[in-house]
């Protein structure tokens, strides 16, 4: 009978070992004074050192795309000069570490993508349709969104663009998240803000803070 520990992100030891990182088999062997890494079709051959096997989250920026739409299912009315805060599901990918050096990458879902702005002149942008949540849903994977209608007028909001490539994400041992994201309209425009800060207290970064441009979004 196989027996897995379930785990997700942080620091394992480099022993031999089995465990699920999100459904997927990860087991580690010991072979002549060197470790065997095993997932599904994968696999490599370790010298063993003193070493540990770093599990973090990494944006789904999938082909190289530098913007995540994630396609709210049912838009969001929000009054004239007001706000609404809200979560959604999003992917990401599972990077596991060797000190820089990525080992392994588990892409959590199906890859999707969408053309940000018109065809002649637009952007590839990785593709997520989710549920709107007033509270943080049971999901791998969360960005923690707000909306601001800066105008006089009602406004509907029907997706979240933002840049993704090279962001910080943030984690727990079962959790991971984009930063929070701002969502502004006023004037007939639309900006956008990946604010690179941690969505609640209590997380883990994947990096530094750097900052992270604003941009105007296309209607």
């Amino acid at each position: 009978m196989k027996i897995y520990i379930i785990f997700m992100f942080g620091y394992r030891p480099l022993i031999p070992e089995k465990f699920l990182v999100e459904n997927h088999e990860i087991e580690i062997e010991e072979l002549d004074g060197l470790l065997k890494y095993s997932r599904g079709n994968t696999s490599k051959l370790i010298k063993k050192s003193s070493y540990s096997l770093k599990i973090v989250p990494r944006p789904a920026f999938g082909y190289g795309v530098h913007y995540l739409t994630i396609n709210f299912k049912e838009p969001v009315v929000v009054p004239p000069k007001d706000t609404f805060r809200g979560y959604v599901e999003s992917p990401c990918d599972i990077e596991l570490k060797l000190g820089d050096m990525e080992l392994d990458l588990i892409k959590l879902g199906k890859e999707k993508y969408t053309i940000y702005g018109t065809v002649d002149i637009g952007d590839i942008s990785r593709y997520h349709s989710s549920e709107v949540y007033t509270k943080e849903p049971d999901s791998p994977c969360v960005t923690k969104f707000i909306l601001s209608n800066g105008s006089n007028y009602w406004k509907t909001f029907e997706k979240l663009v933002f840049p993704i490539w090279e962001t910080i994400m943030y984690y727990s041992e079962d959790k991971a998240y984009y930063p929070t994201i701002i969502n502004i309209t006023k004037n007939g425009t639309v900006e956008i803000l990946n604010t690179a800060k941690t969505p609640k207290n209590g997380l883990i970064g994947t990096k530094n803070v750097t900052p992270v441009s604003n941009f105007l979004r296309r209607i």
